[in-house]
């Protein structure tokens, strides 16, 4: 079975990046995988490695894609991927609000935004976003609002680490 595994690599200061470091070499002795990154530095150590542009227009030729999904920037390719293609998601955090807002409002792009809020969120999302965008914020709101459903929604199998 040919899978492609997209998540950041070290040198990526990131526990997802160390823990898929230490994944891969186990996963390469039973599927052909190919790690695929958003980065210039890879360790050559993890395996073998392709760029996302490059492996967007090949996507097809894998016969599965295990995106490994986390709540910071290094994850936003990622979380672009999963939105738009079905694909197996592991899901290290419950919360992505605060991606979703580093990739939006840290940018100064508030009506992706509200747009994203409102997908994942509904109504409710749609309300809290336009007060976040005009200067109202609440932390627990990031927490109220996981901004998650959308992802697993359109994931075919979503893998988390425990029951809760």
């Amino acid at each position: 079975m040919k899978v492609a595994f997209l998540t950041p690599l070290p040198p990526v200061r990131s526990g997802i990046a160390q823990y898929s470091a230490m994944l891969l070499p186990a996963l390469s002795g039973r599927l052909d995988v190919t790690a695929v990154v958003q980065q210039s530095l890879v360790d050559p150590r993890v395996g073998a490695t392709i760029d996302y542009s490059r492996f967007v227009d090949i996507k097809g030729s894998y016969d599965a894609v295990i995106c490994q999904l986390g709540n910071n920037l290094h994850h936003e390719f990622i979380f672009d991927f999963a939105r738009q293609n079905r694909s197996i998601v592991v899901l290290h955090d419950l919360v992505l609000h605060h991606l979703i807002a580093e990739k939006t409002l840290a940018r100064g792009n508030e009506s992706a935004y509200i747009d994203e809020l409102r997908r994942s969120e509904g109504a409710l999302g749609e309300a809290y976003a336009r007060g976040r965008a005009a200067g109202f914020h609440l932390e627990l709101a990031n927490f109220l609002l996981p901004a998650v459903r959308e992802v697993a929604e359109e994931s075919l199998h979503v893998i988390v680490h425990n029951d809760f």
